[in-house]
Order: structure tokens, then sequence, then C-alpha cells
């Protein structure tokens, strides 16, 4: 029988990190806090279609969701990963069934954990500074994602300034429909 930890190495990691529009796969080597991606991958899962309006994840979107971060965590295992760990954004902390979510995540063995904006803010602010040309000094960072965008400003010391606005790529499409 086929051990599934033989490949795993004490240094590789991955997220999956589930958005209002698509769900990411990082799988990254770890050393002294530096992250040397190794897979970096996503689809589309419009896991935050409506949800902005009606307050509710979809049935259809939140099971496309978890079929995608299944199949990413069986990936990023296979590759060796010694931790899986899942997040999601926007869309799933603002809906009142997020928890459907959550359980539909351990049907296919992912953890998830729901963040709220600061979290998230903190989590791209580490993210952009595992990168050697980034790693000190100044930063004024904007992710836009799907349902949210956060804005961060940091110096060395850390984290000086970090607003998470209610306005995203999905959110503001669905409000204001394309004309063509």
């Amino acid at each position: 029988m086929d051990n599934p930890d033989k490949n795993q190495t004490q240094n590789l990691r991955a997220i999956i990190d589930v958005g209002s529009n698509s769900v990411k796969l990082l799988v990254a080597e770890v050393v002294d806090g530096v992250v040397r991606p190794l897979v970096h991958e996503g689809q589309q899962t419009r896991l935050g279609r409506g949800v902005f309006e009606t307050g509710k994840l979809e049935a259809e979107s939140i099971a496309a969701t978890a079929f995608v971060a299944g199949r990413f965590a069986d990936k990023a295992r296979k590759l060796g990963a010694v931790e899986v760990k899942a997040v999601a954004t926007s869309a799933a902390r603002e809906a009142r069934n997020g928890m459907d979510l959550i359980e539909a995540f351990r049907d296919v063995n992912v953890p998830l954990m729901i963040i709220d904006g600061q979290r998230e803010a903190q989590l791209v602010l580490n993210g952009v500074r595992s990168h050697p040309d980034f790693a000190s000094g100044p930063l004024a960072i904007i992710d836009v994602g799907g349902g949210s965008t956060e804005l961060l400003i940091a110096d060395d010391k850390g984290l000086r300034f970090q607003q998470s606005f209610s306005m995203g790529t999905v959110r503001l499409m669905e409000k204001y429909p394309t004309s063509d």
C-alpha cells in the first residue's frame, strides 16, 4: 500500500485561497521565512455569485468550490506538502451560510478557515514580505479581490494602516452589469 507521507518534507507547505471569484493553490518550499513557489494555479468557481445581493452562498457554487479545493489539496499532498490549509475571504465571511462551505470542505478533507478583513490584510503583507525584494522597507499594497479590496501601508516595524473595503470585481459587476 502506498504511504502518502513518504514524499513529505518539513519545508513544503500548501495554501488554498478561496476567494469570491476563484480558488487558488500555492505549493511552496518555506525555509527561514523565504517562500519559494513550486506550484501556483487557480480556477474560477464564482463562489460569490449572488451572495452580495442575497446574503447566501449558492449550493452549486459551494459544491464547485469544494470540489476544486479537494483536487488542489490532493495535488499538494502528492507533491509532498506536509501541511495543506485553506482560507476563505469576502464572500464566505459575508454569507449567512458560511458553515455550509466549511462542511463541504470537511467532506473533501480540507480544513477551511473563514477569515476577517484584518487577517486577510496581514496574510497579504506576509506574502509580499516573503519575497526577498520586498522583505524590508516601506510598502503600500492594494489587493483587489472579487468581493473586497484591502489597502495596506507597512514599514519595517509592521502593518501601519489597513482597511478592507466592500468593493471587488464580482461585487461591482453584479451591482453594475455591463451593457454589452
